[in-house]
């Protein structure tokens, strides 16, 4: 406990003591007939006193240990999170090239990201994105949430923007991610966006030689239940092999955002 609350504990019953000493003086003294007086005797006043006096030191013991229970809790929580947390490094990201037509999207397992610029309504397509990661921790990362997921495209000398797209996650569903040996975990996403931006994107992510940053935020469960939020910033090198489009990073890093702890039984899981 902090020593300025108990500073504060100390003046409070200090006063509350010498309060009390003055009003139980003052009662003693009272000799009337009223209804809601009565006239005190010594045994009365002491008794008086003594109770008040030990309610008051109950409430003090009872509000300390309620403090140190709180530390002892929230000690309790930090370590449990230092022991079964885990965040995420990007090694590769691979891209179908072949852009699809979303529908139904309540059945989809992955997540769904969804570029600001794109408009429910309109006629959108989407791009299957499968991340190649590595784990790094105590604990085994079993689900994802990915809040935004922001791309930037340039040409080889890295001077000129030739394609942006800023990403959301529209919905509050986790995804499974694929646990694979040596740590390697591999999740997919679908990035949605209007088919007017089709030919933009697509003539940036098909260049012989192009450089691509990739920016995630993303919510992390492992199989404890602890919570990390990280953002990922990748610089990809892209490269073009037959239908299937990979960017991989030599050196990848991770930022860490925070940490919780959540029921699994209580998320939104697809898949």
């Amino acid at each position: 406990m902090k020593k300025k609350q108990l500073i504060w504990i100390g003046i409070v019953v200090v006063l509350i003591a010498l309060i009390l000493a003055l009003v139980v003086n003052i009662l003693f003294k009272v000799h009337t007939d009223g209804i809601f007086s009565a006239e005190w005797g010594a045994g009365d006043a002491l008794n008086y006193t003594a109770s008040i006096f030990g309610a008051v030191g109950t409430i003090v013991l009872g509000y300390v240990a309620y403090k140190q229970n709180d530390r002892l809790q929230e000690m309790e929580n930090n370590n449990y999170i230092a022991n079964y947390s885990s965040m995420i490094l990007m090694d590769s990201i691979c891209i179908k090239q072949k852009a699809d037509k979303p529908v139904n999207l309540n059945i989809h397992s992955e997540q769904i990201i969804n570029d600001k610029e794109c408009i429910e309504s309109a006629i959108n397509v989407g791009y299957k994105f499968t991340f190649n990661g590595t784990s790094i921790g105590n604990s085994i990362p079993v689900l994802i949430h990915i809040q935004d997921c922001n791309i930037f495209c340039s040409d080889e000398s890295n001077q000129n923007m030739s394609c942006y797209l800023f990403g959301e996650n529209r919905s509050n569903q986790y995804s499974r991610i694929a646990i694979h040996q040596d740590g390697k975990i591999k999740f997919e996403m679908t990035y949605i966006i209007d088919s007017k931006k089709r030919i933009e994107f697509e003539n940036a992510i098909k260049q012989s030689a192009y450089k691509v940053i990739v920016e995630v935020v993303f919510d992390i469960v492992t199989d404890k239940g602890v919570v990390t939020r990280c953002k990922c910033i990748s610089d990809f090198h892209g490269q073009n092999c037959a239908d299937k489009i990979t960017w991989k990073d030599q050196g990848p890093r991770v930022f860490f955002y925070g940490h919780n702890i959540a029921n699994i039984n209580e998320l939104e899981i697809v898949g």
